[in-house]
């Protein structure tokens, strides 16, 4: 199943219609929130050599939240992942627990508690639209760290399989944004998509630590 079929825009009476914008509208608006994740300490850790089991199950513990209500976000509007794509994929935030459930013994520090529900996050299709872009953008992301964790010299981390998991649909991105640029949105969908990936941005933020 595409977007196509499980959306169908409805524009504003009166605006004007736009057709091949959306994956640039979604770029250019979460430039600054993207800069200041990758710059953040704990996902820095994940790239540096001696990346330890504890700096990944810190990562991994943070991740876990803001991909959970993204999930359940999209869930409750019936676009998930799996739909998006049209091929089956197991909830990312399976993934984690599996991880996490290797990485059990491993002491942290806790993680952040997040306030936000999925409610929050998205009230329609639209918005979705903008969560998705940003679970799908991260698949570059995650195969670029999967290389990187599999250097360690630590087994713990290089058991690891969540960032392989998600780099893993990387090959699904050019589909999926052909689809979302194939559709008509009116400004305030387009503003609507780009204030919904932010969100979520701000949510993956809010929820990493900073080390000490």
């Amino acid at each position: 199943m595409t977007h196509g079929s499980l959306l169908q825009p409805s524009p504003v009476k009166g605006a004007s219609q736009f057709r091949g914008h959306a994956l640039q509208v979604l770029r250019l608006a979460t430039v600054p929130f993207h800069t200041q994740l990758d710059a953040h300490a704990a996902m820095r850790r994940l790239q540096e050599p001696d990346c330890s089991a504890a700096d990944l199950k810190l990562a991994l513990l943070s991740l876990q939240r803001p991909v959970q209500l993204i999930e359940q976000a999209l869930d409750a509007h019936g676009c998930d992942l799996s739909q998006a794509l049209g091929v089956p994929t197991q909830p990312w935030s399976d993934w984690l627990r599996e991880d996490l459930h290797q990485l059990a013994s491993v002491e942290v520090s806790p993680v952040p508690e997040l306030s936000m529900r999925p409610a929050g996050l998205a009230t329609g299709m639209i918005d979705c639209l903008g969560l998705q872009y940003v679970m799908m953008g991260s698949t570059f992301g995650a195969t670029f760290l999967a290389d990187q964790l599999a250097r360690s010299g630590d087994e713990r981390v290089t058991a690891s399989r969540y960032f392989q998991h998600v780099g893993s649909l990387r090959i699904h991105f050019q589909g999926w944004s052909h689809t979302l640029n194939g559709l008509l949105y009116s400004q305030q969908e387009l503003d609507c998509m780009a204030q919904a990936a932010c969100r979520a941005f701000s949510l993956f933020i809010d929820a990493l630590p900073e080390r000490p």
